[in-house]
């Protein structure tokens, strides 16, 4: 079910957390949030984490939100990267040296702590950014699931 790799990593009780961050982080908020673990970058990307995480963004159909408000956070263990990419709405109101200024904590958080401290951080410090300019409205209802990909 889990790649080797990311079972050695993470234990199930960690994947439990995430998601549970994620839900907890999704209540004040109408973005999604989807994280995604993988062990590497497939060769068709030719290491390239911005295609990867642009072709995930596809697959798991993050785009598809209402409000185009869907953020994916990716790591890649073997490269040991992370990527974050949002749907046009996040980028209409939140500037990329935000983004780029969320990346160096995260990258802080990681290489201080540990890979699910650094998942845990991202999902906080992303959902802190988003609350504020994508308010939960009345009718929001979780678009995506908020399990770990892989």
């Amino acid at each position: 079910m889990f790649g080797n790799k990311i079972y050695k990593i993470l234990s199930k009780e960690d994947l439990e957390k995430i998601s549970s961050k994620i839900k907890t982080a999704e209540e004040n908020t109408s973005a999604e949030i989807v994280v995604s673990i993988k062990n590497n970058i497939p060769f068709i990307f030719n290491n390239n984490i911005n295609k990867f995480a642009l072709s995930l963004f596809k697959f798991y159909k993050i785009y598809k939100t209402e409000n185009k408000t869907g953020i994916l956070i990716l790591f890649v263990i073997k490269n040991k990267q992370f990527y974050i990419l949002g749907d046009e709405g996040i980028y209409k109101k939140v500037d990329q040296k935000v983004w780029d200024d969320l990346s160096v904590s995260i990258s802080k958080e990681i290489n201080e702590k540990n890979l699910l401290e650094g998942v845990i951080k991202s999902i906080e410090l992303t959902s802190a950014l988003v609350d504020y300019h994508f308010p939960k409205s009345e009718n929001d209802v979780n678009e995506i699931s908020n399990e770990v990909k892989f």
